[in-house]
């Protein structure tokens, strides 16, 4: 077995979202708390941020639609909270829609680094999250989702797709019962 903490979206104009639940303040020092845990032991750490151009030609077509984005590059919405910052050799990947696959090197850096469990970490739980887990998933990973480590502006939606996620395409607890597990 050898897993990597894969943050999801963990970006500010994300966290800013009103309506996030746990709020943005408790989900970083959480995220922080976990951060340093996984460090700590050394286990590999990736981060997929959305990432699109300040033109607006590479926004989805719902934001086009409303004449605004999110995570527009070299902004500070786009970048985390400074606590939640990666480390020199913490690989960073980009995406524009809903799945951290979409880029293609993730693929190709987890199959070079011979991964084969993820932990997936981030917001939106029944967004990118979601979509993140169901294409680790098919392409053959194990993979957790740490309850305690996935935030969402709509938690009935949210609450929904962890009910539905876990037992099929993922194993949804706490991240301490995650280290538990792994750990052993």
């Amino acid at each position: 077995m050898k897993a990597v903490l894969l943050t999801v979206d963990i970006q500010s104009d994300y966290l800013a979202r009103t309506g996030l639940a746990p709020d943005s303040d408790k989900f970083v020092a959480s995220m922080e708390s976990a951060l340093s845990k996984i460090r700590d032991r050394g286990w590999i750490i990736c981060h997929c941020r959305t990432r699109v151009s300040k033109d607006g030609s590479d926004w989805m077509p719902h934001w086009q639609r409303l004449g605004r984005a999110l995570c527009v590059a070299d902004t500070t919405g786009y970048e985390p909270p400074l606590s939640l910052s990666s480390n020199p050799e913490e690989k960073i990947f980009h995406k524009r829609y809903y799945s951290a696959f979409e880029d293609e090197e993730l693929s190709l850096y987890l199959n070079q680094e011979n991964i084969d469990t993820l932990i997936v970490a981030g917001v939106y739980t029944h967004a990118c999250i979601r979509s993140t887990v169901t294409d680790a998933y098919a392409k053959g990973f194990r993979v957790f989702i740490p309850t305690d480590l996935v935030a969402s502006y709509d938690p009935k939606h949210a609450g929904l797709t962890i009910d539905w996620l876990s037992g099929r395409a993922a194993e949804c607890m706490t991240i301490d019962s995650i280290l538990e597990e792994l750990d052993n």
